[in-house]
């Protein structure tokens, strides 16, 4: 059984750039966008760190993630997500509501990851 962690991430990422949300197990929420630069990416890592997040949840929509998993792999548990199996089906798709759902799944461990690196 995998331990829980007290937060988690949800990172819904798109070309020029994604919409992160840390979820606490308290109920908190924080909500943050950054450009898909390094620099933005860099800024991200950052923020997670300065949230003490180490857990972050993406899906494997398109090639836009490599990045975010370039920047995060040695410091971060980074779960790639099959996007068929996390979506959403009910209710207005938003990028905030995508990250919030992401960063609930990955908070609960009911993310299978395509990758090794968790």
């Amino acid at each position: 059984m995998k331990r829980q962690e007290n937060k988690a991430c949800g990172a819904d990422i798109h070309k020029r750039f994604l919409m992160a949300c840390i979820l606490s197990r308290d109920g908190s929420k924080v909500l943050n966008r950054f450009d898909m630069t390094v620099e933005g990416v860099l800024g991200f890592a950052s923020w997670l760190k300065d949230n003490n997040c180490k857990k972050v949840a993406v899906e494997s929509t398109g090639n836009y993630w490599h990045l975010v998993y370039q920047v995060l792999d040695d410091e971060f548990e980074f779960i790639l997500g099959n996007a068929f199996k996390t979506r959403r089906h009910s209710g207005a798709k938003t990028d905030k509501r995508d990250a919030e759902w992401l960063a609930e799944l990955c908070l609960n461990n009911q993310i299978e990851p395509l990758n090794d690196s968790s």
